[in-house]
């Protein structure tokens, strides 16, 4: 049992860090993308890196809320350990309230892991959609100053 906490925890922190990492490299991407475009004037060729820029700022977006409903599931967890244990102030001992507790918290639990899985996913996918308006931005650019 004590392992498998242990795994639980593990996988909890590295994907708090992939979170974070992904985070991390769209604010990069959205300063490199300015730094980039600076002194440049407002065109139509520059659309593909807004759309990207747009697409970084979503993906951010989504990594925060994940990480919001992760800290809302660890309340819960231990509200539902506190019933488990009776250290419930609401069921205390009573085996009833216990069962009704459990049940209520489980379906809590199974709720916010379903939506924290869905913003995990929407962080992934506009991170690489991003990633591809910028490719499509560079490949549009070196077009454009072909002669």
């Amino acid at each position: 049992m004590e392992e498998q906490i242990e795994i639980q925890r593990h996988y909890r922190n590295s994907q708090e860090k992939y979170i974070y990492y992904i985070i991390a490299l769209c604010v990069s991407a959205i300063g490199f993308s300015i730094h980039i475009t600076l002194n440049r004037k407002l065109s139509l060729s520059l659309i593909p890196i807004g759309l990207s820029v747009f697409s970084w700022s979503i993906s951010i977006i989504y990594g925060f809320k994940f990480v919001e409903i992760m800290l809302s599931l660890l309340r819960v967890n231990n509200n539902y350990i506190e019933v488990i244990n009776g250290n419930n102030p609401i069921s205390g001992t009573d085996i009833q309230k216990i069962k009704i507790g459990v049940d209520v918290l489980m379906k809590e639990m199974d709720k916010g892991g379903s939506i924290a899985n869905k913003y995990r996913k929407r962080q992934y996918w506009f991170f690489f959609l991003g990633m591809i308006f910028f490719i499509v931005w560079h490949i549009l650019e070196l077009y454009l100053k072909m002669d």
